[in-house]
């Protein structure tokens, strides 16, 4: 396993809880694959919009950037340096962005708390 996403629905949005990745595939486009995956599952699911958060500490330095480059919009950024970044779902091109790799599903699913 090289990720995992965790989201938390409000309404017609997902909150992204968190977001961990091997940092072996950091860069090598991996997190194209997986935010495809991701924007592929909020249509079905009808969310519009994807809103994540970066929390600056000391070991996610190297992924300051992370929304941005995966075409986030960023919301806010504050004093401290944490900033708030949005997907609209339906405008998304993630499916557009080549990636130099086939996509296997293990385990992937979504389990949504009721």
């Amino acid at each position: 396993m090289i990720s995992v996403v965790i989201c938390q629905r409000n309404r017609s949005d997902w909150y992204v809880d968190t977001w961990l990745m091997s940092c072996r595939v950091l860069g090598r486009r991996a997190e194209n694959a997986i935010l495809r995956e991701l924007v592929a599952a909020a249509r079905q699911r009808d969310v519009h919009r994807i809103i994540g958060a970066y929390l600056p500490t000391g070991r996610n330095k190297m992924v300051e950037d992370h929304y941005a480059k995966l075409g986030f919009s960023m919301m806010r950024r504050n004093e401290d340096g944490s900033a708030l970044w949005e997907l609209d779902v339906a405008s998304a091109a993630a499916e557009d962005i080549p990636i130099p790799m086939v996509v296997e599903r293990s385990g992937f699913g979504l389990v949504e708390a009721g």
